[in-house]
């Protein structure tokens, strides 16, 4: 087939004009078309554009046909399976009418049938045990075990089983009410223990068994099958609290197990919880209100084996109302870790009886704000902090009840003290401690009695103290806040001072120092006092005194008689003022220019002006310590010709006129010093 390409329209002008152009037979002939070889034209870019040329494969692509296809045989050729080769699957057979097909299953079924088999009998006969012969092991039968172990057990009063990992795995009789579990865990663990059944999970945790049986016999899959622990005392192994130390049993395990042992015997109302084994602790324990805990093995000279030390900062124990605790022995771990030992955390009526605490680095024992801690007792004990000098003892910042009392006989308290704040009543009989702080003690009344107290300086302050039969091993002061005080039958290793108002201090011994009476000493008594230096200093100047000093203070320089006399006994001593009373002042200008010297005794340096023989000048020394009736004792001391003069003074309130005459025969020009001292005296 010739391809003609022409245009549609045919023009019937003739040729003409200039051959050079365009002519009509030229628009009328035949296209001349150009094309590569082995291509086809066609288009197999998208859409209606231009022809393209189109290789071989993109013009069998838009025909479908693979390269090289051959024409395929009719169809009834390929159909008639005389002309297939090969093999064919049995799988895509079908069963005919006369052969059929076998499975896999049911050939190697038929394979395994041995030849001249004959049929069995029914299968009910065959199953049937009373057509059965010979005998059968009781390991082969699946329930003979738990049937005989039921039997067995129904016979008992009491299961035992090795632990109670094994009671929770063992499906428990319903008749059977109490069992006994000879280790908690592990054998050897020290756990071992009687369990009951219970009507629900116990608060503590408890232990499920498989069966969901009642006390009551009943079935409940929500609260059956639970046991708690039936001891009258019980111990921390018995909830897991191990007295081995191989791994497995953590610290945080052993915790655990002490706090579920408290937390049962307060829901249980045991009479007392008993700790058996050496554990270290990682969180707070917490003794419930009313529980009795008791450490098993006393504290011999080290740490016994019942002992908690610390693991954690943070407290280690608190109690609550009417716990008590029995031989508690505490290790704060040589001050490791931050924290105090035992906290009195609410109600009252706490007893704590034989302590051990050591190594805190906060204190052993501390009674925190909120009015807690009322009728507490301490008998006995040893506490003592990591650091020397620091509280082992701490009262409550402020006190929200006026009858928080608080007890400690016999206890000792080595190379700490008692910070008693604001705690309201304090009675200490007996013990040690190496000092006392009243610190921020306002309210607080403390009663000493049969005490050893070894610090350098006790200062004592707040109100209504009681202080008795105490020794100390410094000096004391009664500082001016403290007021209704009773001091006495102590000794005193320092010097005894008193500036408190309002108190008794009697009968003491002081050991060294003497005895001082300070200024601000108001409307005290005392009496009886024995201070075996010889010393005392009296200072009588503060308002409303009333001071009574009794005439058995017989190794004193002074001797009050009840008759008012004041008289000197000691040879060697003598009446008059202490350093601090006196002073010194130098007059100016001239001999008559006044002075001013506010003391009870002291000097004045005259001036050096001349003074004519036989001449008086006057001088007004301007003193607040003098009284209109008060006399002036005078003497030239120094300065000046010895003999040449005399004195004279005329005392006024606040103030004293004093007379200088000069005796000799001609003018003296010299400041000589005149020392000056009051003596009080009255006119009724």
């Amino acid at each position: 087939m010739t391809l003609s390409l022409k245009h549609k329209f045919q023009s019937a002008i003739p040729d003409a004009g200039d051959p050079t152009i365009v002519q009509p037979s030229n628009w009328n002939d035949e296209h001349a078309l150009t094309q590569a070889t082995a291509t086809m034209l066609g288009r197999v870019t998208a859409g209606t554009g231009v022809t393209e040329e189109l290789t071989p494969a993109q013009a069998r692509t838009l025909l479908n046909v693979a390269d090289g296809a051959t024409a395929n045989s009719s169809d009834a050729f390929l159909l008639a399976r005389a002309n297939h080769t090969g093999t064919e699957s049995a799988d895509v057979l079908t069963d005919g009418t006369t052969n059929k097909a076998f499975l896999a299953t049911e050939r190697t079924k038929l394979a395994g049938i041995a030849a001249s088999a004959t049929a069995n009998s029914p299968d009910a006969t065959l199953l049937a045990r009373a057509n059965h012969t010979g005998t059968q092991l009781a390991s082969t039968i699946s329930d003979f075990a738990t049937a005989a172990d039921a039997r067995i057990v129904a016979a008992l009063p009491v299961l035992t089983l090795a632990t109670t990992t094994d009671l929770a795995a063992a499906t428990v009789p319903v008749t059977v009410k109490t069992v006994r579990v000879s280790n908690y865990s592990v054998l050897d663990d020290g756990g071992g223990h009687l369990r009951q059944r219970v009507a629900a999970q116990p608060t503590w945790g408890g232990i499920r068994s498989v069966d969901r049986f009642m006390p009551d016999g009943s079935t409940d899959n929500t609260n059956g099958g639970w046991w708690d622990v039936d001891e009258a005392q019980p111990n921390e192994c018995m909830f897991g609290g191990s007295k081995l130390t191989a791994a497995g049993f953590t610290d945080a395990q052993q915790t655990t197990a002490i706090q579920a042992l408290l937390d049962y015997s307060y829901n249980s109302r045991v009479a007392k919880a008993i700790l058996i084994n050496r554990h270290t602790i990682t969180a707070t324990i917490n003794v419930p209100a009313g529980i009795t805990f008791e450490w098993a093995n006393g504290f011999p000279s080290g740490l016994a084996n019942s002992q908690l030390t610390k693991g954690f900062n943070g407290d280690m124990m608190t109690i609550n109302d009417g716990t008590r605790l029995i031989r508690p022995q505490l290790s704060g771990n040589g001050g490791t870790f931050t924290g105090k030992g035992i906290i009195v955390n609410s109600g009252n009526n706490q007893y704590i009886e034989d302590p051990f605490i050591i190594g805190m680095q906060d204190s052993c024992l501390d009674f925190p704000t909120g009015g807690v801690g009322v009728s507490f007792t301490c008998i006995g004990g040893y506490l003592s902090r990591q650091t020397s000098g620091d509280p082992a003892v701490t009262g409550p910042a402020s006190e929200l009840t006026t009858t928080g009392y608080r007890f400690f006989y016999c206890t000792k308290i080595v190379n700490s003290v008692y910070r008693f704040n604001q705690g309201v009543f304090w009675q200490i009989q007996g013990g040690y401690s190496a000092g006392l702080d009243f610190t921020g003690n306002t309210t607080g009344r403390v009663t000493l009695s049969g005490f050893r107290c070894a610090n350098a300086l006790t200062t004592v302050l707040g109100t209504q103290h009681h202080i008795s039969h105490t020794s100390f091993g410094g000096a004391v002061t009664l500082d001016v806040s403290a007021n209704n005080i009773d001091f006495s039958s102590n000794i005193v290793g320092g010097t005894l001072t008193c500036g408190n108002t309002n108190g008794s201090v009697a009968d003491n011994v002081i050991s060294s120092g003497g005895l001082v009476i300070a200024s601000g000493a108001i409307n005290n008594s005392f009496v009886g006092n024995l201070a075996s230096d010889g010393t005392a200093t009296i200072d009588n100047s503060a308002s409303n005194t009333n001071l009574v000093i009794d005439a058995t203070m017989v190794k004193l320089p002074v001797d009050v008689l009840g008759n008012g006399h004041l008289r000197v006994k000691n040879p060697a001593k003598g009446i008059g003022y202490a350093t601090g009373a006196g002073g010194t002042v130098t007059q100016a200008t001239s001999k008559s220019t006044g002075v001013s010297l506010n003391t009870s005794c002291g000097q004045i340096t005259m001036n050096a002006a001349a003074l004519a023989a036989g001449t008086i000048v006057s001088f007004v020394l301007t003193n607040t310590a003098i009284a209109a009736t008060d006399i002036l004792v005078l003497n030239h001391i120094s300065g000046g010709t010895p003999g040449s003069y005399s004195l004279n003074a005329r005392a006024a309130a606040g103030s004293a006129t004093i007379d200088l005459r000069n005796n000799t025969a001609g003018s003296l020009s010299e400041a000589i010093v005149i020392a000056f001292a009051v003596v009080k005296a009255v006119t009724a």
